[in-house]
């Protein structure tokens, strides 16, 4: 097992890559593979697999992964492009906007009108509200009858530690409910 790495610097823009296989090889938390070769007592260059590029390190703003398969690094499968690039060619062409802003009005939310359209919700609230669409709030009714229970169990003598533990709550939102009604916190100790 190759030892952790001390000191790392990443490769520079246009710098070659080693042409030794990297010493240690890892994935990085957003799935791209990250290569590191050693260059003397405990010392390393980094880079990530993508950017290594017809044998140099390259600078392109951004590098597509045609088949969208972030570990597949093989030179046919790479092509660097600017940001505006990367983001037209992940744009949803033909989408039907009218559709989805239909079904987001009789009631069905992002998360399922994208599901069923291939499309990811912060997409289609981006669209929405770029075509005029007024947005909803993610969850008023809840909102509302989380508050109408609380208020109740509280005239019903319920403690608000008691309140949220029936609701599946912590403490704090039952409490904040409480203050915004204007009822004054309990006091610590017993009732």
């Amino acid at each position: 097992m190759a030892e952790t790495p001390k000191s790392t610097r990443r490769l520079r823009p246009h710098e070659p890559v080693p042409t030794e296989p990297p010493t240690i090889s890892k994935l990085t938390t957003d799935g791209y593979w990250e290569y590191f070769w050693k260059t003397g007592t405990a010392t390393y260059v980094r880079a990530l697999a993508h950017r290594c590029i017809g044998g140099r390190y390259t600078d392109a703003e951004v590098i597509h992964h045609i088949n969208e398969n972030k570990l597949d690094n093989r030179p046919e499968n790479l092509q660097p492009m600017t940001r505006s690039e990367h983001a037209h060619h992940h744009l949803v062409p033909d989408f039907e906007w009218e559709d989805a802003m239909a079904r987001y009005e009789a009631g069905e939310n992002t998360t399922v009108i994208g599901a069923s359209m291939g499309v990811h919700p912060a997409t289609l609230s981006r669209g929405f509200r770029k075509r005029g669409l007024t947005m909803r709030h993610p969850t008023p009714n809840k909102r509302d009858d989380i508050t109408e229970i609380v208020l109740r169990r509280h005239r019903e003598g319920l403690r608000p530690g008691a309140i949220g533990k029936e609701l599946g709550l912590s403490r704090s939102p039952v409490d904040r409910i409480l203050r915004e009604h204007g009822i004054p916190p309990y006091r610590p100790g017993r009732p």
